[in-house]
């Protein structure tokens, strides 16, 4: 038995996982099987597909089905769990156990946060990338969803619950949020797979995600946006 095997969970019996998914079978398999180092209240899946929920099937992962918005995905699966603390995750992300016991005790300490990220995929450009994005977030307190931010509920109510916009969900409850709170970055990162950065390229993805900042800030709706970026 390996010593990673002999560790009791991580006590996050008061957090609530939420994952929005969509066509995300194989690396939403791989993200389960990291969270089980984690004792949770509760882990929700939020599916735009139904063929996916049979994929991912399992023991206390509560399943459940949204039209294709990741904002809604994620807003649906916040109202159904009572728990203290949500975190968000996306299916691309994946968690070590150190990184759960950092969240254990930021929950401590501060009203919400994220953490930093580790791009991993073939471009050279991803350890600057992501080395920008940290940098960014710490900043300016706004995080993005790969970054697995984690928010108690009672704050998420007094800002009218997770924005159900399409696109830039995460920006504007980061915008919302710091309102209240600046949020914490969490020195452990998370590692996030790169596949859209390595299928469309490291360059063009980066200006085609400020592009869409730059137009959302300008007044662009969400919905605009969003047929633009997963056009």
């Amino acid at each position: 038995m390996t010593t990673a095997a002999k560790l009791s969970p991580v006590k996050l019996n008061n957090v609530c996982v939420v994952i929005p998914v969509f066509r995300d079978a194989e690396p939403l398999h791989h993200l389960l099987n990291d969270l089980k180092c984690g004792a949770f209240q509760e882990i929700i899946v939020s599916y735009a597909d139904d063929s996916e929920c049979e994929l991912a099937n399992r023991e206390n992962v509560k399943h459940i089905n949204s039209p294709r918005s990741r904002g809604r995905q994620i807003a649906e699966g916040i109202s159904c769990t009572d728990a203290e603390w949500i975190w968000v995750l996306h299916a691309d992300v994946r968690v070590s156990r150190v990184a759960m016991l950092a969240l254990h005790d930021a929950l401590n300490q501060t009203n919400w946060g994220a953490f930093k990220v580790s791009l991993v995929g073939r471009s050279k450009l991803l350890s600057i990338i992501g080395f920008m994005m940290n940098l960014r977030s710490r900043w300016t307190s706004i995080y993005t969803g790969d970054q697995g931010m984690y928010v108690r509920s009672t704050l998420l109510d007094r800002i009218g619950g997770y924005p159900t916009i399409p696109l830039m969900e995460d920006v504007e409850c980061s915008r919302l949020l710091r309102q209240h709170y600046r949020g914490s970055q969490l020195s452990v990162p998370l590692s996030v797979s790169a596949r859209k950065w390595d299928s469309e390229g490291a360059i063009r993805t980066i200006l085609n995600m400020w592009l869409c900042r730059i137009l959302f800030f300008f007044g662009t709706s969400p919905e605009t946006l969003a047929d633009r970026y997963y056009r």
